[in-house]
């Protein structure tokens, strides 16, 4: 093949993808990018919500995954070894601008039933007093009921926490406590996470 043969060949190719060619490349890549685009809730196998709740994401595993809104993760474990192997991870989430820091719970492990939780001061293994009753405490109102753990020891439950601030998270200086009955007398923790 000539040099010249050469030049008019790829010429002509050159001018084709200028015109009808570069509208087809540019179509053919626009269906490929939305093919790759971002699920629809319809596209969620999994999901359980109602409509206008949202889950948290979770990984495989059913731990929480980090999100973009996801400032803290720390692993929930059990306290009493008496109570059972016990096992969780526990997210602060950030709201909406201006709203409240939620805290959101994923576990197993913890005897079926309604649990009272609280955030107390100090890190786990320590008794120091609640700061944020979760649910009620002989001199506190609570936030939320008791965290309910169904037949077969999981529990999972997302709270609007207004008196969690990012000020106690990841400093070693509070924990998420589980005792073992719900109410005002609900003995022992039973399962605790330094948050």
């Amino acid at each position: 093949m000539s040099t010249d043969r050469h030049f008019r060949s790829h010429g002509r190719r050159a001018a084709f993808l200028s015109g009808r060619g570069r509208a087809l490349t540019v179509l053919g890549l626009g269906l490929a990018l939305a093919a790759c685009g971002p699920r629809g809730a319809d596209d969620d196998l999994n999901a359980e919500e109602a409509p206008g709740e949202t889950a948290p994401m979770t990984s495989e595993s059913g731990a929480y995954a980090m999100t973009a809104d996801t400032i803290y993760t720390t692993d929930l474990e059990g306290s009493d070894p008496a109570a059972g192997e016990v096992e969780g991870e526990v997210a602060i989430v950030a709201g909406a601008a201006g709203s409240a820091l939620a805290l959101s719970i994923d576990g197993s492990g913890l005897a079926p039933g309604a649990h009272a939780w609280h955030i107390h001061q100090g890190a786990c293994g320590t008794d120091g007093p609640v700061r944020i009753p979760l649910s009620e405490t002989s001199d506190m109102e609570a936030i939320t009921g008791p965290i309910d753990v169904d037949d077969m020891g999981s529990f999972r439950a997302t709270v609007d926490v207004p008196a969690l601030d990012r000020s106690f998270v990841g400093e070693g200086e509070h924990s998420l406590h589980i005792h073992m009955e719900p109410g005002v007398d609900h003995g022992p923790t039973v399962a605790c996470a330094t948050i």
